[in-house]
């Protein structure tokens, strides 16, 4: 900001220059509030410029010198901004990414180690897609970085991809080995048990997939947004 005379007007916007604070320059070349500022700043600042004592050239080279700085510093704490952004979003990602976590492997365990019996084991398996999903999609979050994807997002849409494409995945075994899905079935068998587990691991690669198209797709409509023709 340039000050030169000026009145109430030029005193208010010189003390809100101050007490932001803004590269100012205030010329006590005339009579005015700019050299009331001028005379504030200068009480605390022994080398601020004069016109008694600097040209015009080395008043503006000066003003020029104060706007690098605050630029400078503007950008630094933008930087500070972003790191403690980025940091507090991984740890929450995290936790997101250990809590689905968790569940999948409890449902692996109570499905692999204590199987219940067949009308549970359904409920158990369609469960566990979900978690996996869910799991592969935060894990991606967590390790490559999706800054513009909220945790939330990445555990919704990894649910879905790992129910849909596990399930997709599971119809095939089904149709040629019903398996927990007989109902006159009463023992979980280990080949329903390897089918959990291989479906586990679709699911999951599914999760991981599918929450990187839509970030990547998410990123390409940022950087293209659609809208209305420009008129020349």
């Amino acid at each position: 900001m340039l000050l030169m005379a000026g009145a109430r007007s030029t005193l208010i916007a010189g003390q809100i220059a101050v007490a932001r604070p803004l590269p100012l320059l205030a010329v006590d070349k005339f009579e005015g509030s700019a050299a009331i500022i001028r005379s504030e700043l200068a009480f605390g600042d022994k080398d601020y410029p004069s016109s008694t004592t600097h040209s015009v050239t080395e008043m503006v080279a000066w003003l020029m010198k104060q706007c690098e700085a605050r630029a400078q510093q503007q950008e630094q704490a933008r930087l500070r901004e972003s790191n403690y952004l980025k940091t507090t979003s991984q740890r929450e990602k995290t936790l997101w990414a250990a809590g689905a976590f968790l569940v999948l492997l409890c449902t692996v365990i109570f499905g692999v180690v204590q199987a219940p019996d067949p009308t549970l084991y359904r409920f158990l398996t369609l469960a566990g897609l979900v978690a996996a999903g869910a799991t592969g999609a935060l894990v991606r979050a967590v390790i490559w970085g999706a800054e513009g994807t909220a945790p939330a997002t990445s555990l919704l849409l990894g649910g879905v991809a790992g129910f849909v494409v596990g399930l997709a995945y599971k119809i095939p075994q089904w149709v040629g080995a019903p398996g927990a899905l007989d109902p006159l079935k009463k023992v979980v068998e280990a080949a329903d048990k390897i089918q959990f587990v291989s479906a586990v691991l679709v699911a999951i690669s599914a999760g991981v997939g599918f929450d990187t198209v839509f970030t990547r797709l998410k990123k390409q409509a940022d950087d293209q947004p659609i809208g209305p023709p420009k008129t020349p």
